[in-house]
């Protein structure tokens, strides 16, 4: 994946940052490193968010299974680097934004 920043190789990355999470496997479309979509998948706040990490870099997606710790359970699961959960309304609003003015 390429960024301001430059490019992001996971193997270069000290070890103990390489070291997954767990565990992500679509169920539908596959992570996605290109702005545009991840533009999209950062922007869907009611559905979680996997970053996961893929032969060309980290990548994120929506939707599909994540399972935390162990080993892979299988050849099609992909390093899972972070898990966001779903931030609904009631999690996002401040007592502040939600409380009427008058």
């Amino acid at each position: 994946m390429t960024n301001r920043a430059g490019t992001i190789d996971p193997s270069s990355l000290p070890g103990a940052i390489r070291v997954p999470v767990g565990w992500w496997r679509a169920t539908g479309a596959g992570p996605a490193d290109d702005p545009a979509a991840l533009r999209a998948v950062f922007s869907a706040l009611a559905s979680p968010v996997a970053v996961v990490r893929t032969p060309a870099g980290y990548a994120a997606a929506t939707g599909g299974t994540s399972i935390l710790g162990g080993s892979p359970p299988g050849p099609d699961f992909h390093p899972l680097a972070a898990y966001l959960p779903p931030l609904t309304p009631p999690a996002s609003a401040t007592p502040r934004s939600s409380t009427p003015t008058g």
